[in-house]
């Protein structure tokens, strides 16, 4: 799913008439082609897009770690720019990026706001490549891709490298956010990637290496008036499995039917799962020191038909991103380790988790 309220904040600091203007935005529509390496880069024909990376690491020193960098785009100007000028506005970009240091018990932020132009911010449209100022995400001809950020507390140097085939997900080219209207994007993730580098956290480089998530999404209209957030999941079992589960949340507590998941073999292959396919029933809770809000901490996921039943648990309570440096919303995203069984099989793995809306609820469409 991901953290589209990002977006949805961020255009409550726009003027309306900037985005009433010109032309019509694509919704995302069943049966959509999907060509790579083309896909992979910027489209610029939907309001809104975003690159996603999360990841378990262990360091050499013994330590666990774990990281999120992200990249949105969304659409500000509607009017096509004068003459392609290179300093024409059409799109704001925003970047997340946080290390959690499990050892140590530190969670460590930095979010940016970006105009594009020369040095700024951007993404090509024909390949990855998505940047603001010295943050990048990019990919070469043979799908390794580059992850490189810097903060006043962090810096992050990662290769990644896909141990398995990108996967589409949703049904027939789309993802599905509400069960009534067009509210879709179009969503493909990389589920296991290989990920060797480093890190220097408080000055103090370590060489790192684990497994890494990915997720791209395109669209022009996801969320539904009655929805208040979301909780996402993603998970890496020591089968060479993965599970991805997504549960949109409507203000009378219960579920969007659209809700959905899936689940991916060893040679690649999804199985896509509806809402009464899979539960997840959230088993203790965390308040934060910060912001007050009191978030589910540690959850019990079972698929009947595949006899999955696993217990995921925070490496680290607080890890919520705060509103912080022109970031004008709260989550929580964090690293998660998973014990349980999968067809009656001890597995065990690790897992990123992240829940929108236990403060407020997101009520604007992007």
């Amino acid at each position: 799913m991901r953290i589209l309220a990002l977006l949805l904040i961020l255009l409550t600091c726009i003027q309306s008439t900037a985005l009433a203007a010109g032309r019509n935005f694509e919704l995302a529509r069943p049966g959509y082609k999907y060509s790579f390496p083309k896909d992979h880069g910027s489209h610029d024909n939907f309001k809104t897009e975003w690159w996603y990376y999360t990841g378990n690491l262990k360091g050499d020193d013994g330590n666990q770690y774990g990281y999120e960098l992200t990249f949105f785009r969304s659409a500000l100007e509607l009017e096509k720019p004068v003459q392609n000028s290179i300093w024409a506005m059409p799109d704001i970009y925003m970047a997340h990026f946080a290390i959690t240091d499990v050892n140590n018990k530190q969670f460590y932020t930095k979010s940016r706001l970006q105009r594009p132009g020369p040095d700024f911010a951007g993404c090509t449209k024909d390949k990855l490549k998505v940047w603001t100022l010295n943050w990048s995400a990019t990919m070469d001809q043979g799908e390794k891709q580059t992850l490189k950020a810097k903060s006043n507390d962090c810096t992050l140097e990662l290769e990644l490298n896909p141990a398995k085939p990108l996967v589409i997900q949703g049904e027939n080219g789309i993802s599905r956010k509400a069960a009534k209207g067009d509210h879709a994007s179009h969503y493909y993730s990389y589920t296991r990637l290989k990920t060797e580098g480093w890190l220097t956290i408080k000055g103090k480089r370590v060489k790192v290496s684990g497994t890494s998530w990915m997720d791209h999404e395109f669209g022009s209209n996801q969320l539904d008036d009655n929805q208040v957030g979301w909780d996402w999941f993603s998970i890496h079992l020591d089968n060479n499995k993965e599970i991805m589960l997504y549960l949109m949340r409507l203000e009378d507590g219960s579920y969007d039917q659209a809700s959905s998941g899936s689940l991916i073999t060893e040679n690649g292959k999804l199985t896509h799962l509806r809402l009464s396919d899979y539960k997840i029933k959230s088993i203790g809770k965390w308040r934060s020191d910060k912001t007050k809000i009191e978030y589910p901490m540690g959850w019990e996921i079972e698929i009947p038909a595949q006899k999955v039943h696993l217990k995921v648990s925070p490496k680290l309570d607080n890890q919520e991103f705060a509103r912080q440096d022109g970031n004008a919303v709260t989550y929580w995203e964090g690293a998660c380790s998973v014990l349980g069984k999968y067809n009656n099989q001890q597995c065990k793995g690790d897992a990123y988790v992240e829940m929108t809306g236990y403060g407020d609820a997101f009520k604007l469409k992007i």
